[in-house]
C-alpha cells in the first residue's frame, strides 16, 4: 500500500518535534561542576562551649573560576553529625555584618548574631565569572541539644546553573562544634 505524502510529512514533523523536545529539556541530574577552587588544604573551623538552643553560622567562601556567570540554586552541608540541625543558607552584604568571621555561635539575642542583620536566601544569587562574592554566604544551624562531646558538619554541596545547565559541586570544609572549652577540630 503506498504511503501518502502527508503521512510522511506528519511522521517527519513528529520525529523532529520529539528530537527538539529532548534536546531542549534541561538535565534532570546535575553534572559535576568545576567553578570553585579545590586545593590540598581545606578550612577547618571550631566552636567551643556549645549548648542546646545555640545558633551556629558557618562561612562558605565562593569564587567563580568558570568562564561564565553562574546562579546559585542551593548551598548545604553534605553531612551533619551530632545534635546540629541545618536551617538555611543565607547571603549577607559584607558591610552589614559587624566584622568578618569564619564561624559564630551564640544565643538568638547575643551581640554579633548574624540574625540581627539583613539577609536573603542564596537561591537565585548570581556570581560573575572570575569574581568572589562581595558579601558572605553563611550556613545557619541550630544546636538541638548540648553536644556530648561534639557535633560537626562536613563538606558543602553547591548546586548551581551555568549556561542553561545544572551543576553540583562539593567543597571540602569541616565545622567542629564542642561543649568543651577547646574549639580545635580533630585532625583528619
Amino acid at each position: 500500500m503506498p504511503i501518502d505524502g502527508r503521512v510522511v510529512r506528519r511522521r517527519t514533523f513528529i520525529t523532529m518535534g520529539v528530537a527538539l523536545l529532548v534536546a531542549c529539556t534541561p538535565d534532570s541530574e546535575p553534572q559535576p561542576g568545576d567553578a570553585f577552587p579545590h586545593g590540598d588544604s581545606f578550612p577547618r573551623s571550631g566552636l567551643a562551649n556549645a549548648k542546646s538552643g545555640d545558633e551556629v553560622y558557618w562561612l562558605v567562601p565562593l569564587t567563580n573560576l568558570a568562564s561564565s556567570d553562574l546562579t546559585l540554586s542551593t548551598v548545604a552541608p553534605r553531612v551533619t553529625s551530632g545534635p546540629i540541625h541545618f536551617d538555611s543558607a543565607l547571603y549577607y552584604n559584607q558591610e552589614d555584618l559587624p566584622a568578618p568571621f569564619v564561624a559564630w555561635i551564640g544565643q538568638a539575642g547575643s551581640p554579633g548574631n548574624p540574625r540581627a542583620f539583613e539577609s536573603r536566601h542564596v537561591q537565585g544569587l548570581t556570581l560573575r565569572s572570575g569574581d568572589t562574592l562581595s558579601g558572605s554566604i553563611l550556613l545557619k544551624f541550630t544546636m538541638t541539644a548540648t553536644p556530648t562531646p561534639n557535633a560537626s558538619a562536613t563538606d558543602v554541596v553547591v548546586n548551581y546553573q551555568r549556561d542553561g545547565r545544572s551543576y553540583v559541586e562539593s567543597l571540602r570544609q569541616v565545622l567542629f562544634v564542642t561543649s568543651d572549652s577547646d574549639p580545635r577540630p580533630p585532625e583528619e
